[in-house]
């Protein structure tokens, strides 16, 4: 799964939107859902430029030690974990906690009525809904590659270059 900027507006709004009208949280007398909105943006804005931090720390790490680009995502993995940052499987559970964390400081959410663990259920829901797509796209860009070996330089140049076509497509690049 994978963030992209063109989907942050669209979660954002379906996490408010979806909370609010369960009952779960209760929006400030003084505040409005484009603020809320506002603050969940920043969450995941944040959350993409980090990653992308992330992944350039381990393309130089990879450059300094003369490592195998395979080792790409065990090294970003240890460099996510020294400082607390979920990606991959840990991206869901990492945003769902920020989020919830953010709620309960912002003076914008007067109340939330949900327990953790249902608040993170429905954001979950509502992330895999708009995130799953990377599966999807994955799986139509092997079907196209079959011809080539996996591993090998070609295939990852093909498989970088359908993939872009894919997204431009789609209109998620």
């Amino acid at each position: 799964m994978r963030l992209y900027k063109s989907k942050v507006p669209r979660i954002a709004d379906e996490i408010v939107n979806d909370l609010v009208t369960e009952g779960m949280i209760e929006i400030d007398e003084e505040s409005e859902d484009s603020d809320v909105k506002a603050g969940i943006e920043a969450i995941l804005m944040e959350y993409i430029r980090m990653d992308q931090r992330l992944s350039e720390q381990t393309k130089d790490h990879l450059a300094q030690r003369a490592y195998d680009h395979r080792e790409f995502r065990k090294i970003k993995q240890t460099l996510a974990d020294r400082k607390n940052f979920g990606i991959g499987d840990e991206m869901l559970d990492y945003l769902t906690n920020q989020i919830i964390s953010w709620f309960m400081v912002t003076p914008h959410v007067a109340e939330v009525f949900a327990e953790d663990h249902e608040l993170r259920r429905r954001m979950v829901q509502i992330f895999r809904r708009h995130l799953d797509v990377d599966v999807t796209l994955d799986r139509e860009v092997r079907a196209r590659l079959k011809n080539l070996e996996e591993g090998t330089l070609q295939w990852e140049i093909e498989y970088d270059r359908v993939l872009r076509e894919l997204k431009r497509k789609r209109g998620i690049a």
